[in-house]
Formats: structure tokens, sequence, C-alpha cells
């Protein structure tokens, strides 16, 4: 199923999952370098029951905490946004000119930060609210679902009582990586064996009120195409006297111009810069408030 043809002209599709305590609609996009399976998807695995759920407690999600606290659902939340976005929220205009050139950091942020402003802010903090490798609102807003290219992405969320991070293979419901976070915490990179092409992964964030999220991986071909791509681009911009910083936001614009629209390793790329500028901090702080619908003065 992973390994199907991927179709080449867009089709927008609405699926509406009942939970039983929910309805949950779920919007794809099928085109290049999509996985059709993951927008098709009418129901979590069979799997993921009552009792599997406890079983895989028992197996060590936390061995330091209750099973009580780290109940994990029985279904996953495939996203839930709440808002639209206009058509022309879907064309990046990001044209910088070349690598190392005259725009400043604080402008090549802030042409990333439009692209990804998502709806009004205004939605309730203390909720989880997931930013990459899956987000509902970007999901929505840009007509996703979208596969990742990094085989050890950045998990970045924000609020919620997150406890533990954990992915699972969506095929075989096998624990792939999980990993303990501080509740001040809201990001932790991946650092587990590389995760595997054509694939679909759960991101578990396990807590008191745990959530499950699907996200998927590009195929090997794709994917090493991509690798060569941003080196040569990583090259140039080196060259021209690009900065660290300068050298992550270009990847980020690449990533998101992409024609597989990597937008999820656009964030990667965003968020991971150590030591960012205050202009970048500011805008981090953007795109968290419009992805998670905050209002900043609260």
């Amino acid at each position: 199923m992973l390994n199907s043809p991927r179709f080449l002209s867009p089709i927008i599709l609405g699926v509406v999952l009942s939970s039983g305590t929910f309805d949950v609609p779920v919007f794809g996009h099928f085109q290049t370098g999509h996985h059709p399976a993951m927008a098709t998807v009418l129901s979590p695995p069979s799997s993921v029951t009552e009792k599997s759920v406890t079983e895989q407690s028992e197996e060590g999600y936390d061995n330091t905490v209750s099973s009580g606290e780290l109940w994990l659902a029985q279904e996953p939340r495939w996203g839930n946004p709440g808002g639209s976005r206009g058509p022309e929220a879907s064309s990046p205009e990001l044209n910088w000119g070349e690598p190392g050139g005259s725009r400043v950091v604080a402008d090549m942020a802030d042409d990333l930060v439009d692209f990804y402003q998502w709806g009004d802010p205004g939605g309730s903090r203390g909720l989880l609210c997931p930013i990459t490798p899956h987000s509902p609102q970007v999901e929505f807003a840009h007509e996703g679902p979208f596969d990742i290219w990094s085989d050890r992405p950045l998990i970045v969320w924000h609020s919620g009582d997150v406890r533990r991070v954990v992915i699972r293979d969506y095929d075989t419901n096998a624990i792939v990586w999980n990993r303990a976070v501080d509740s001040t915490d809201t990001q932790v990179r991946y650092d587990g064996d590389p995760l595997e092409p054509s694939k679909q992964y759960v991101l578990i964030f396990a807590g008191p009120s745990p959530e499950e999220f699907l996200f998927g991986t590009l195929p090997e071909a794709q994917k090493n195409a991509i690798s060569d791509e941003l080196a040569q681009l990583e090259r140039e911009a080196r060259a021209n006297g690009a900065s660290d910083e300068q050298v992550a936001l270009w990847r980020s614009r690449f990533f998101v111009q992409h024609e597989y629209r990597l937008l999820y390793d656009g964030l990667d790329a965003i968020f991971a810069i150590e030591n960012p500028s205050p202009e970048l901090v500011e805008s981090q702080t953007e795109l968290v408030s419009s992805l998670c619908n905050l209002n900043v003065n609260e």
C-alpha cells in the first residue's frame, strides 16, 4: 500500500472519521511526493484497542509513571484544525535572490512566517499543539498530508502535559522510539535508527491526555535526490558568505518550494537553528502563535 503509484494531479479529499466521541475531518491532497494511503485512512489500525494500549503501557512506555497517567489514546487523532484560509495561502513567493545576498535574516524569516501563517489567533492555551512532523493546521491550510525528507526529524509541539514522545510503526504497531521529556520541553530530536523510506509512523505525545498523529516518509529515490540538491544549495550559500542562520533559512525555503512540498522539513530547519538571533526568535514565536491559534498578548 505504501509503495502504490503517486498521483500527478491534485485531488482534494474530505473524509470524516467517527471515533465515538468526536468527528475528525481529514483533508488529503494527492500529488507527486505524497502517500495516497495517508490521505485515505478511514480508521486507525485495528490493533489499536483498549487491550493493546494497556499491553503497550506494560511494555515500558514509562516504567516510572502509572499506566493511568500514561493512558494512551485508543484511536489516533488525525487532526482537527477548525478553520480555513484562502487559495492564495498555498502559493509561496520567497524570492530572496542568491544565497548570502543582501536580504537580512529578519526579512527571510518574515517571508516564511507569512507562508506558514494560519487563521486568526484566539485559541485556547494549555492544549497540545503539534507543529512538526505533523500539524493539523498546516495539513488543512496547505492541503496535506505531506511526507518528510528527514529520517531523524525534529519533533516540535506547544503546550500540553507531555511526559514522553513515542514513535511507532503504523503497519506493525511496533514501538520504534520512546523518549521521556520534561514538562518545559517543546522540542526533541528523534535520535533512533533512521526512519525507513516510504513508511507511515504514528507520533504519540504520551501523558494524562495523550494524542497520536500520523506522518510518513519519502521514498528512498526521492529522498536521495533531494539530499543531492540540498548539498549543492548549501555549497553555493557558503561560497557566498551566508551565515549558519541564513543557510538554515535557505534550507527552509528550499523545502517549502520543493515540488514535493516538504513543509515539515521547512519547519524543522527553522526551529533547529542553534543560538538563533533575536529576530529569528521573534519569528519562531510568531510561527507558534499562528500555527497554534494563540493570542500572543494573553
